[in-house]
Order: structure tokens, then C-alpha cells, then sequence
């Protein structure tokens, strides 16, 4: 099969997507949990299974080697996306495994009394790994490492904030350059130039699961030492993600799971690693998500992502100001660029506001979306989340803005009976 760049455009985005038309009649403002699915990316994993379904792990015949070009162009892609080396990504199951990957690699680095900055702003994928791991290294190593957080200040750029918490202690810094829930962002390159000038051996950490569904980011001659994504966030399927690795550590870091594919030899007591990053990828990878994500990163490297954005954030600014006229709604992120708003209606709780919205065919979030931290950021323990993705329009905000504007208490009532 000759390998052929799409030229699949973001502009034309919706008429790509079957779901629209499967479901006409519902508005979907949940993209910032699960993207929808263009059918070039359904139709080229289908072509894997019914067409190929061969192991990349094999290279005896030519037929056999397809499935490894697809995988070799689909890591170019995302290279090309983050403007870095193909060689210093991994794919990894998705953004929370490569996180859990980052920790464990780091856990060799740390001594005791060392500190690792989050901030309260992190999905629980960016937390919990490193809560484990302070447990794990204070009971079996008697090594107390310190969580410090940044308390994040949604009208900000947020830089000093971090810097303010660096000191002779601090060995990892790690964030989210858009935040899942309250959808301000952080600039990384920025940031990490900044901290380096401090402490060049500090290590930067950036889950960047949000923000590379609407942008790139470039990646080389920075300073980011690891960097996670996941594809269903961006068009992609589930269950593939990626981990960029800074080269300078690739030989350094030990794997965190062993098993085929990414040995060299193997004696009875002994066994070597293969180079690069592909030690990092251990076993049969998940085929049919690389080639579905093949297919989803064409859209973003044929168009206008600023461009694209812009227009996005038109339609949040939009929604934003017709939810101020009605009474009792409170938007706690608004007048930032953001792809979702996140609201509530004063003495509703939020599931049930959500559960209503569903029953006018309008889906959403509710609660705190995994970011469990950040009711401390809204002062708040649950707001209802509308978030977009370059698929939505202003008929999926009108709406969910005529919805919100008919809606009577009393109807929090409808989805019990």
C-alpha cells in the first residue's frame, strides 16, 4: 500500500463525521472528554483489520511490513506536529500510562528531600501517580520526597507563580498546559526556559492532552524533558497515546515494562535492550489505534489551527455572553481563550442540571471532570462543562443556550420519573 498524505481539512470537519448524521438531532459538548471520529479515521482502521491485520513485529515478507510504515509515518506525524525528532517518541495506551511511565522513569533520579511542584488545576492522571510514588519511595526506600502545588489563578500566564515555588529542593515540575476543566492555559516553552535558567537539572513534565488537540507546539531546542498526548482527544481513537522523550535521556532511563519486541539478546539470566525509544514500547502495540490516529493528525497538519481556533473561541465568548443574561447561571472561566465554559445554576446540583440538558439531547459534563483539585480554583465542588472541538457551531450552542434559558427548577424532576 503506497502511503499518501490526506488532505483532509478542520474546515470541512463536520462533514466528515458520520455521528452527525447518525444523530441529528443531539448536540455533543463533551469533546474535551472524547472526541468524535471522522470516518477516514474509521475507514483506514477497518482497512488494517480486513486488508492487513499482520504484527508490526514482522519483517519477513513485504505484505507483512506494512503495518510497521503505517506505524513509522503515523510517529513522523506527531513529530511533525510537535516539531521534534520521530526518535523520541514512544507510543504509549494514552496520556494517563505515559504519565505513570514519567514517574516511574524519574523514580531513580529522586533523593531524599527533593520536591515535585504540580499545581491544583491537574486531572488526577498528573496526581495520582506522584502520590503513589511518594508513599512507595517513604515506606520501602525511607526517602520523603515533598508535593508543593501551584495555586493557579485562571487570568493568568500563571510563570511566576511556579517560579516563585522553585528552590535548592525542587527536582520535578510538572503541569498540564491546559487544563481539562478549567481550560486556561500555560506556556510551556516559556516556563521551562525559565525554570532551566534556575536549575538546569530540574525536570519539566508536561501533559499536554488538552492543548495539542487545538495546537502545535514546538518542541525542538526546548526545554520540556517529557511531554504525554493522547489521540481520542483529537480525532483519534482510544487506547493509543504518546509519550515525547528529550534525547537526552533516552539512554538513561530504564524501561518500566519488559517483553517482546523490545530486547536485543536474551540469554537464560541476562538480557539487553534495542536502542532508542523502541524500548520503551514493549509488546504488540495498538495497531488499529496508530492507524486511526494516522488518518486523525492529517487534519492538523493540513489546516489552519490558529486559525481554526479563533473561531472556536468566537463561539465561547458567544456562548459565554448569552448565559450571563440568565439569572442565577454563574460561568466561572470566562473572558479567557478556551475551548469549553464551565457553569452552574445556583442551587442546582450540577449532575442534575447535566441529566436535564440530556433529556433536551444536549450532553455535557458534570462534577469536577477528574480534575479534583480544582474546587479549590472555583471555590466551588461541581459545575456542568460544555467543551468544543473545531466540529462544534453556533446551532450546538444555540441550543444548549435555549435550553438553559427555559429551564425551570421543577424540571430537575423529569429524569426520576
Amino acid at each position: 500500500m503506497k502511503l499518501e498524505r490526506s488532505t483532509r481539512m478542520l474546515s470541512n470537519l463536520r462533514n466528515d463525521i458520520e455521528w452527525f448524521k447518525n444523530n441529528p438531532d443531539i448536540s455533543y459538548l463533551d469533546s474535551g472528554a472524547t472526541s468524535l471520529k471522522p470516518k477516514p479515521v474509521i475507514d483506514f482502521i477497518n482497512y488494517y483489520c480486513n486488508h492487513l491485520c499482520t504484527n508490526p513485529h514482522n519483517d519477513d515478507s513485504s505484505f507483512a511490513h506494512q503495518a510497521h510504515l503505517v506505524i513509522e509515518d503515523t510517529k513522523n506525524k506527531i513529530a511533525k506536529l510537535l516539531n521534534s525528532d520521530p526518535s523520541s517518541i514512544a507510543f504509549t495506551p494514552g496520556a494517563t500510562y505515559s504519565l505513570n511511565a514519567i514517574v516511574n522513569f524519574l523514580k531513580p533520579f529522586l533523593k531524599d528531600n527533593d520536591e515535585i511542584i504540580l499545581t491544583n488545576g491537574e486531572h488526577t492522571s498528573n496526581l495520582l501517580p506522584w502520590f503513589d510514588l511518594v508513599n512507595e519511595l517513604k515506606a520501602y526506600c525511607n526517602i520523603n520526597i515533598k508535593i508543593e502545588y501551584v495555586e493557579i489563578d485562571i487570568h493568568s500566564d500563571n510563570i511566576k507563580n511556579f517560579l516563585d515555588k522553585i528552590n535548592k529542593n525542587t527536582k520535578v515540575i510538572c503541569f498540564a498546559n491546559e487544563f481539562n476543566l478549567i481550560g486556561c492555559q500555560i506556556d510551556a516553552i516559556k516556563l521551562s526556559n525559565e525554570v532551566k535558567k534556575i536549575n538546569p537539572n530540574i525536570f519539566i513534565c508536561v501533559d499536554a492532552t488538552q492543548f495539542i488537540v487545538h495546537h502545535k507546539i514546538d518542541l525542538k531546542d526546548s526545554n520540556i524533558d517529557f511531554l504525554s498526548c493522547s489521540a481520542h482527544k483529537m480525532l483519534g481513537p482510544t487506547g493509543i497515546g504518546a509519550l515525547y522523550i528529550n534525547k537526552k535521556f533516552i539512554e538513561k532511563l530504564k524501561p518500566h515494562i519488559v517483553g517482546g519486541g523490545m530486547n536485543f539478546e536474551v540469554k537464560r539470566n541476562y538480557y539487553s535492550l534495542i536502542e532508542g525509544v523502541t524500548k520503551f514500547e514493549a509488546g504488540t502495540p495498538n495497531v488499529m489505534g496508530i492507524y486511526g490516529w494516522n488518518k486523525a493528525l492529517d487534519y492538523y497538519l493540513n489546516s489552519d489551527l490558529e486559525k481554526e481556533c479563533a473561531r472556536i473561541y468566537q463561539l465561547k465568548k458567544y456562548l459565554d455572553q448569552n448565559l450571563t443574561t440568565v439569572n442565577d447561571v454563574i460561568i466561572f472561566n470566562s473572558n479567557i481563550e478556551a475551548f469549553n465554559t464551565i457553569f452552574a445554576y445556583k442551587g442546582i446540583f450540577s449532575q442534575d442540571l447535566a441529566n436535564y440538558l440530556g433529556t433536551k439531547k444536549i450532553i455535557v459534563r458534570s462534577g469536577l471532570s477528574c480534575a479534583k483539585l480544582a474546587n479549590e480554583i472555583l471555590k466551588t465542588d461541581h459545575v456542568v462543562r460544555a467543551s468544543f472541538h473545531f466540529y462544534t457551531n453556533k446551532e450546538d450552542l444555540d441550543k444548549l443556550i435555549s435550553a438553559i434559558k427555559n429551564f425551570k427548577k421543577e424540571d430537575i424532576l423529569n429524569g426520576l420519573l
